[in-house]
């Protein structure tokens, strides 16, 4: 039977109307529906009907990838169904953004301090995978999303050749068939050894180099570029030396791009923890632009949700995963949390430069959005008390630096970890009792 592409307005699952198709891939297409309860638009992912049944056990294991994890960098699985004419389907949140790649293309490369906050978050999203006990295989710019709207940051998808970090099979297919995309690809990946989590940091490391030269390592992704990593470390191109400090380089070429796993750092959470170190340390300090005049923020329609290009891979392995530690939501073990809630006048939140300059404080952070046109919402995590005690204290100098008495500004250290969902924020479910209860004594406040 012949793929069919179904018409907009079609009610599938019984509760989302299909406005569109707006993504189509060698397995399936992706579509722009709407909740019609909620008036909330969903992406939908279907396979299409010519799929093999390896592919669509490999999809069936992507929902249920999907379904035992919720972090901020990973796209979120709502639904799960089949379609009429059989064809199972994935509904997943709609994020207004493109392709990492897509962004690249224009970009070409990146300041140091954004490329090193696209990896913080994107390791955040490896850190959650990792303690489910899941190595994603194919980090790459094509399955990453780069939000276009508030708050903005990058997201995993595409977890379809992900697999149990506990699994024994092989990386080569029955074909010779390497699983994944060899540019992004760790040593030990390249010679058919089993993928770890440390294979997913150095390649988020490959990635990383990318964003800050523009180019891949060694200078390309002909097989014999690639293969160069098995002998050679990566250096920063010729010609091309780009500012940054240090610190960062030597986080980028001695621990995460290093040829033996066991030379490389442990964890996605150390990742994540270094980086933001170095994030903090050089933030040049800014003098106070408060401008409020208001402007309306740019929107964007494109959107990315597909199965792209087809990897050359086959899907020959069992389904059993090892059980998920915890489903809801993701906090790394170890950690504590704190929230910093600011209440600024809705002229200066109104601005599109002071929304800016908030969402780029926020890019370091858990969790940053804006609330009732008047607060600023910023939930922060860290491994010590005294490393949570600085990172607040440093984000409260920002905001009194920038805004002085024109914002009103409290904090707390959380007894439990914190996630705000879109729900809380369009009043349709009671914001949790730290955040309203400090936005109650802010608002006591100011009368």
């Amino acid at each position: 039977m012949i793929n069919q592409i179904l018409d907009a307005g079609k009610l599938v699952l019984g509760q989302y109307e299909l406005e569109g198709l707006v993504g189509s891939g060698a397995m399936g297409d992706v579509y722009l529906a709407r909740h019609q309860s909620f008036n909330k638009r969903v992406a939908i992912k279907v396979l299409h009907d010519t799929c093999t049944n390896l592919q669509r056990a490999r999809f069936e294991r992507e929902a249920r990838l999907m379904a035992s994890l919720s972090h901020p960098s990973i796209v979120q699985l709502l639904d799960y169904g089949t379609f009429e004419d059989g064809r199972p389907c994935i509904v997943m949140e709609y994020i207004e953004g493109e392709p990492l790649g897509a962004y690249l293309q224009r970009s070409k490369q990146l300041t140091w301090t954004k490329a090193a906050t696209l990896a913080m978050q994107l390791a955040g999203g490896l850190t959650a995978l990792h303690e489910q006990g899941i190595v994603h295989r194919d980090i790459k710019p094509d399955n990453i999303i780069y939000t276009s709207t508030s708050p903005y940051r990058a997201k995993l998808l595409d977890l379809g050749i992900a697999r149990g970090l506990q699994a024994t099979e092989e990386k080569l297919t029955a074909q010779g068939v390497l699983i994944g995309t060899p540019a992004y690809m760790a040593p030990e990946q390249l010679v058919g050894d089993v993928a770890s989590s440390r294979s997913d940091i150095y390649a988020l490391g490959v990635l990383l180099y990318e964003l800050i030269y523009g180019q891949l390592p060694f200078g390309g992704n002909s097989m014999r570029d690639v293969m160069r990593r098995l002998r050679e470390k990566p250096a920063p191109p010729e010609g091309n030396p780009a500012l940054m400090p240090r610190e960062l380089s030597t986080l980028l070429f001695d621990r995460i791009l290093a040829i033996d796993p066991k030379e490389r750092i442990g964890s996605a959470l150390d990742v994540k923890l270094s980086l933001l170190d170095i994030i903090e340390a050089h933030e040049e300090p800014q003098e106070p632009e408060v401008d409020i005049e208001t402007t309306s923020l740019e929107e964007s329609t494109s959107l990315c949700y597909g199965f792209g290009r087809e990897e050359a891979a086959t899907f020959d392995e069992p389904l059993g995963l090892p059980e998920p530690t915890s489903v809801g939501v993701y906090r790394p073990k170890d950690r504590v949390e704190g929230l910093v809630i600011s209440m600024l006048p809705p002229a200066v939140l109104a601005s599109r430069a002071e929304r800016t300059w908030l969402h780029e404080r926020g890019w370091h952070h858990e969790q940053a959005l804006f609330f009732n046109n008047n607060f600023w919402i910023c939930v922060i995590s860290a491994d010590t008390d005294a490393r949570l005690e600085r990172r607040i204290e440093h984000l409260q100098n920002k905001l009194e630096s920038r805004y002085g008495l024109l914002a009103s500004t409290r904090s707390a250290k959380l007894d439990e970890p914190l996630y705000i969902t879109h729900e809380h924020i369009n009043h349709t479910t009671p914001l949790p009792t730290p955040v309203a209860t400090m936005i109650r004594a802010l608002t006591q406040r100011s009368l």
